[in-house]
């Protein structure tokens, strides 16, 4: 056989090596085939503001023009129809792609619907045939999250009741904003949910849409979520870290929560846990102490994030971004050669705070410490996680230990340590 054939069998699967770049594109395997009409169907999506069914703007379609193989095995597939369900803002397409989808797991890409009604209302006949709470229990995906803008804000005022108790057998991916007025979210089950975010226009604790216990519950049926964003979601009401049963099973990668007090940000840091790489972006909007904005993220730095960026707010209810305030301090470490290390610090110039995990220094070779901190007020407490007498008692070979401005925790040091104030 020339280099560049291939033989298949009846299954369709490859006997033999073959090269690509001369391989024949009608000898491809329907599998790879597939793949390529898929990735051609996310780059390639049809174009907003297509109102009417017109199936020659989706990007997929247009492949089963090449040949008739690729025509049979693009049309047959279940799976592109039902990623395509949402495409058009149009009741008889709907129900054709989802006749054509068979049971396969469908999309419900409600931004994609709402984009597609050039500013138009949705029929309400797309509205009654996606508010099925049997077709919400097939998907794959449910995004929502930007209906929040325009005339869309109310559409599909039904959403927390289509998730809530509900079991979800394929979904991986939730993406959605609810509005107050679409009432509360009681506890689903999604065993294969990899990414949670919830957003609402709640404009206190006590409207979020979403109990803490409720949440947790969510966690622990979800066990495989990865990428989790929380936005003024979450009600404590009289939650308590005593009521936190025992850690969720989760280990995340990307953390994103705005919070309204740090009761809810301890409560968070109680019953998930973090990836090595991990990056977290807090946002607690009623904070009033510094201090204590720093002992409610402590429970995030006690799980060795490799990131953390925190904002607070100085007023209850004022959610302006120019009202965010950085927190400010800085703590080092040196090592046994001579080289120094950030374990977390917030530079004058800088919006953020970052911190630094210290479980990838070898705290063997930590020779010496220092904590400072730029702005703390009179009366302003040091937060609880910066009294060194845990951090001391982990470091065997520690000699120096420098608190610049902070006076108030010398009594924690002994004598083993020189200590320059």
């Amino acid at each position: 056989m020339s280099e560049g054939e291939a033989r298949f069998d009846a299954s369709g699967d490859k006997s033999c090596k073959m090269t690509l770049p001369k391989a024949r594109v009608w000898e491809l395997p329907s599998e790879v085939l597939l793949s390529i009409f898929s990735e051609l169907q996310v780059a390639d999506p049809a174009g907003r503001y297509c109102t009417s069914r017109r199936r020659r703007s989706l990007g997929w379609f247009a492949v089963t023009h090449v040949n008739r193989r690729w025509r049979v095995i693009a049309l047959g597939s279940n799976t592109l129809w039902a990623r395509t369900l949402c495409t058009f803002n149009h009741p008889d397409a709907m129900q054709q792609y989802l006749f054509r989808s068979g049971n396969a797991p469908v999309i419900i890409d409600l931004n994609t619907l709402a984009y597609n009604t050039a500013c138009m209302p949705v029929e309400k006949r797309v509205m009654v045939g996606l508010a099925e709470r049997s077709l919400f229990a097939r998907s794959l995906a449910i995004v929502t999250s930007d209906l929040k803008h325009g005339s869309q804000h109310c559409f599909l005022p039904t959403l927390s009741g289509l998730l809530s108790q509900q079991t979800f057998s394929f979904l991986e991916r939730l993406d959605i904003f609810i509005s107050t007025s679409m009432g509360t979210v009681t506890p689903f089950y999604a065993p294969h949910l990899k990414t949670l975010w919830m957003s609402t226009d709640s404009p206190s604790s006590e409207a979020a849409p979403l109990s803490f216990q409720s949440l947790e519950t969510i966690f622990r049926g979800s066990p495989r979520i990865k990428d989790l964003k929380l936005k003024r979601a979450i009600s404590a009401d009289s939650y308590s870290t005593a009521d936190v049963v025992t850690k969720s099973a989760l280990l995340l990668s990307n953390v994103e929560v705005e919070t309204f007090d740090e009761h809810l940000t301890v409560l968070l840091s109680q019953c998930v846990s973090l990836s090595t790489d991990c990056v977290a972006d807090l946002t607690v909007l009623s904070v009033r102490k510094l201090c204590t904005a720093h002992v409610a993220v402590s429970g995030f730095m006690q799980l060795h994030p490799r990131v953390i960026e925190l904002y607070y707010g100085l007023e209850e209810g004022d959610f302006d971004e120019d009202s965010l305030v950085p927190l400010t301090l800085f703590c080092e470490v040196a090592l046994r050669d001579g080289h120094r290390r950030v374990v977390y610090r917030q530079p004058w110039n800088h919006s953020t705070w970052s911190f630094n995990d210290l479980g990838r220094i070898d705290i063997d070779e930590v020779t010496s410490l220092t904590i400072s901190d730029y702005d703390l007020g009179d009366g302003e407490e040091l937060p609880a996680h910066l009294d060194p007498s845990s951090l001391l008692r982990s470091l065997p070979n520690l000699r120096d230990l420098y608190l610049y401005d902070t006076s108030h925790i010398a009594l924690t040091c002994t004598w083993r340590w020189k200590v320059s104030l």
